[in-house]
């Protein structure tokens, strides 16, 4: 049976909301969840940091109906415990809300303290960085939040749904485990020094289960590794090397295995980025080559992540999972923020594309190329090992690269911008959320009012003195849907 170590604050409970609703109130302040983009105590985060110390926050807090299936549903999956940092002088209070909200809950489950650290857990659900850095669960989990979104490399979840996946997957992954093995097939045993490797590695291989490959060691040979000298083990041949190809298919698999539990995203932001470094251009002509090729990668590697970001996410939602959610009445509750998070792109979109649009237009092509030259003639510079490149091959990435970020932002003779397909793209998507949304609530509105209709016409009817009047009443509020046609004759 696995188990979970589960963060009460802002995991469970919301705690940061009530800081920046105290903090707007008294400050007269207009912060956002949004704004608190820190765990650090700096910028906007230290002025609701002041706050932990306020009771007040505390006894605001409430757990939503989601929450509270979440945890019944993770019951399901193994052992809970609710772990939680809080000040001891609050304690009691957060324990009372835990046992509030969750009558059955072991009391035994509930562990207060900031060093959550030291405690084991299977999997651990947390939104501090640091308690996930540092965490010392087989599975720590980041549950994304706007001050740990710089946080990457890392397990991370955007909602339970997404956690309860993961400890899905976990789980299926350890019932493979178990399964027996067909051949051919390699088997790799995993842990640290003195756990039982190489006796488990002998006895496979004396049941007849496989043949252990010998691997090489500067220690004493045991049976297993291959005795080499430290002079031996410096040689390369005797090095373990991945050819670049390799160690792309490597990262390639990394992401196709993390797609579940990754999430697409708008940054206006990265418009941002991309229009002040162009900003730079007349600036950079004269710039050394090295700082030329820092700018040149940034820029680069901001268009490449808007591009994709823009592609995936409007991939989702345009899925047939999308669509369904579309239709169903609790999609109006997501509707507003949906409509709100697409709007926000579309204005940074305008702002910042048109800016963009202009200084492509009044940039020199004399002053790119120059640009472009300082930074090929850096990049051969780089000292590279296995690789040959040439200026020209180099020359010729870059200026396409240009041309590429240059087309998105500036229509052709031939073609319009993609910005103009973005736009249409997303004020397509805008539409289809407001129709899906109007429809079902028409659909809600209409059914509510034909009930209020039939109850005032069963009022009429109980109202009737016989039954003649009882037919005349229907006759008159259903007759004339049943229209009779008669045919003249001539």
């Amino acid at each position: 049976m696995l188990t979970y170590g589960i963060d009460w604050d802002d995991v469970i409970s919301d705690l940061n909301t009530h800081a920046i609703q105290l903090a707007n109130g008294e400050h007269g302040l207009d912060l956002k969840l949004e704004d608190i983009n820190s765990w650090e105590n700096v910028g906007k985060a230290s002025v609701i940091k002041q706050y932990y110390q306020d009771e007040r926050i505390y006894r605001m807090q409430t757990v939503t109906d989601e929450a509270r299936n979440f945890i019944h549903e993770l019951q399901k999956k193994g052992k809970v415990y609710i772990i939680t940092a809080i000040a001891p002088q609050f304690m009691s209070l957060r324990a009372k809300q835990i046992l509030t909200a969750f009558p059955d809950f072991p009391e035994q489950n509930i562990i207060m303290g900031f060093q959550k650290s030291l405690v084991h857990f299977d999997v651990t659900l947390d939104d501090g960085p640091h308690n996930i850095l540092k965490s010392c669960a087989k599975y720590p989990v980041l549950m994304r939040r706007p001050w740990n979104e710089s946080l990457s490399g890392i397990l991370s979840v955007n909602h339970y749904g997404e956690f309860l996946q993961l400890i899905d997957q976990i789980k299926e992954s350890m019932l493979l485990d178990k399964k027996p093995v067909s051949l051919p097939s390699v088997i790799a045993l995993v842990g640290p020094s003195g756990s039982g490797k190489n006796e488990l590695a002998k006895r496979l291989e004396r049941a007849g289960t496989g043949r252990i490959v010998h691997s090489y060691t500067t220690g004493t040979a045991d049976g297993i590794h291959q005795r080499l000298s430290a002079e031996e083990f410096k040689n390369k041949k005797f090095r373990y090397q991945l050819s670049k190809a390799t160690v792309e298919i490597e990262r390639m698999v990394i992401r196709v295995e993390n797609l579940f539990i990754e999430s697409s995203s708008l940054e206006p932001t990265l418009l941002e980025r991309i229009r002040m470094n162009l900003e730079k251009i007349p600036q950079m002509q004269n710039e050394e080559p090295e700082k030329i090729y820092s700018w040149w990668n940034d820029m680069g590697s901001d268009f490449i992540r808007l591009n994709q970001n823009y592609q995936d996410y409007m991939r989702e939602l345009n899925s047939v999972k999308a669509e369904q959610m579309m239709k169903t009445q609790e999609f109006l509750i997501f509707k507003d923020r949906l409509i709100e998070y697409l709007r926000s792109f579309v204005k940074s979109l305008q702002i910042n594309a048109s800016a963009i649009e202009q200084y492509l237009k009044n940039t020199e092509e004399h002053q790119i190329t120059a640009i472009l030259e300082k930074e090929a003639e850096y990049e051969v510079s780089i000292p590279q090992i296995d690789v040959e490149l040439t200026k020209e091959r180099i020359l010729d990435k870059v200026t396409g690269r240009w041309q590429s970020l240059k087309e998105w932002f500036m229509a052709t003779e031939d073609q319009q911008s993609e910005v103009v397909r973005v736009f249409d793209t997303t004020n397509e998507i805008i539409r289809k959320i407001t129709r899906y949304a109007a429809r079902i609530s028409e659909l809600s509105n209409s059914g509510s009012n034909r009930r209020e209709e039939y109850h005032k016409l069963a009022v009429m009817f109980s109202k009737c003195e016989d039954i003649y009047e009882a037919h005349r009443l229907a006759a008159s509020v259903f007759g004339i849907e049943k229209p009779l046609h008669l045919k003249g004759l001539a």
